[in-house]
Parts: C-alpha cells; sequence; structure tokens
C-alpha cells in the first residue's frame, strides 16, 4: 500500500512539473521573436544622412554636412518621411528606404528657402 502511495506522489509530482514546463514553452511560443524586435529597434532608430544645402534665394550650396533627421516619422510604400514643424517654419526629409537616397526642404512661413539631395545608412 505504501508503494502505492509513493507512486501516485510522485506520479503527480511529475505531472505537475512537466506542466510547469510546458506552461513556459508556451509562453516562450507566443513571445516577440528575437528578429521582429530587431528589425522594429531598427525601424525607431534614425538614420545618419549627409545632405547638401542650396539657398533658394541666393543659388549657393553650402558643403556636405552631416545630420540626423528628426520629427515625425511617415512610412508609405518605400517612403520614409521625417517633418518637424516649428513657430518659424518646417523641416521635412523624404527617404527612399531601398537606395537610401531622398531629398531635404526647409521652409519658412511663407516660402521655400533651402532645398538638397540626401544620401543616408542605417535606413
Amino acid at each position: 500500500m505504501k508503494k502505492i502511495i509513493a507512486a501516485a506522489i510522485l506520479s503527480a509530482s511529475l505531472v505537475n512539473t512537466a506542466a510547469a514546463g510546458w506552461s513556459e514553452d508556451m509562453r516562450d511560443r507566443f513571445a516577440v521573436p528575437d528578429f521582429i524586435a530587431e528589425v522594429e529597434k531598427a525601424r525607431n532608430s534614425a538614420p545618419v544622412c549627409r545632405v547638401t544645402l542650396t539657398n533658394e534665394a541666393t543659388g549657393k550650396t553650402s558643403p556636405a554636412q552631416n545630420f540626423t533627421p528628426s520629427g515625425d516619422v511617415y512610412d508609405k510604400g518605400t517612403t520614409r518621411t521625417y517633418h518637424e514643424e516649428d513657430a518659424t517654419g518646417s523641416t521635412t526629409v523624404q527617404i527612399d528606404t531601398r537606395t537610401g537616397k531622398g531629398f531635404l526642404s526647409m521652409m519658412d512661413e511663407s516660402s521655400v528657402i533651402a532645398t538638397g539631395p540626401v544620401t543616408c545608412k542605417n535606413i
């Protein structure tokens, strides 16, 4: 009789252990995979870009300079748009996510003041 009770206790503890292992497997099964987390992290990080601005009033070109686009991010197809506004004007950067090339436009309250081609990395 003692052997039957001991066997029942042992089998019950093994079943509980197996059930606990099963629930951990199920939790892992429905967790976000690492590669998806990496894609989301890359998508939410800003690229490093290089731009040569042309002053629209004078036509003069500035030397190439590095910048990081900021502001609101919009994705439409393969085009990623960064748009930032304040009381003095706005800046819009459009980048093709396949090539990393795009265009920057800076405006004051009423007109475009500078434009230029953009080349970005880490898109």
